[in-house]
C-alpha cells in the first residue's frame, strides 16, 4: 500500500515570530504549511501528529530523521487544501476527499474557456457541459446543443 510522506521540522522563535512546526509533503514539492508550536505538547511530532489527525489524515507510522521527524499518512490530500478548509466527504467514504468542487471547477473553466478558441477540442466541450450538468444534478439530454 503506498503512503503519503510528511516530513516534519521544527523552527526556533525569533524576535518577531513564536516557535513553529513545518510540515512538507514528499509527493508534492511545492505543498508546505506551517503551524504554531503548541506548547502542551513535547515535540513537533506531537504538535504535526494532532494537526494532521484534526485535518482528517490518518497517520500509519511516524519516526525520526535526520532533519527532524517524519510521518506517512494513507490520503494523498495537499496539506494547503487541509489547511484551507477543504474536507474530505466522511459521510460516502471515511477519508476520501470529495472532489467535486474541484470537477465542478474545472469543467466550468473547459466550457467558459474553450468554446470557439480550439477547434481541437470541439468535442470536449459539450462532454465537458453534460459531465457539469450532471455533477450539478440536472437531467441531461444527449442531444441538447452546449
Amino acid at each position: 500500500m503506498n503512503a503519503h510522506l510528511i516530513i516534519i521540522r521544527y523552527l526556533g522563535p525569533s524576535n518577531t515570530r513564536p516557535s513553529r512546526v513545518i510540515l512538507s509533503s514528499g509527493r508534492f514539492p511545492a505543498d508546505r504549511v506551517t503551524i504554531s508550536f503548541n506548547h502542551r505538547f513535547n515535540d513537533s511530532l506531537a504538535v504535526a501528529a494532532d494537526w494532521l489527525r484534526a485535518n482528517g489524515y490518518s497517520i500509519e507510522n511516524s519516526g525520526e530523521a535526520a532533519s527532524g521527524y517524519f510521518a506517512t499518512v494513507r490520503e494523498f490530500i495537499a496539506l494547503k487544501d487541509a489547511k484551507a478548509g477543504k474536507r474530505w466527504n466522511r459521510s460516502e467514504n471515511a477519508g476520501q476527499y470529495d472532489l467535486r468542487d474541484n470537477l465542478r471547477a474545472l469543467l466550468r473553466y473547459i466550457v467558459d474557456n474553450s468554446r470557439g478558441k480550439n477547434p481541437w477540442c470541439s468535442n470536449a466541450v459539450p462532454r465537458a457541459a453534460r459531465a457539469l450538468n450532471l455533477a450539478d444534478g440536472k437531467d441531461v439530454d444527449a442531444d441538447a446543443e452546449y
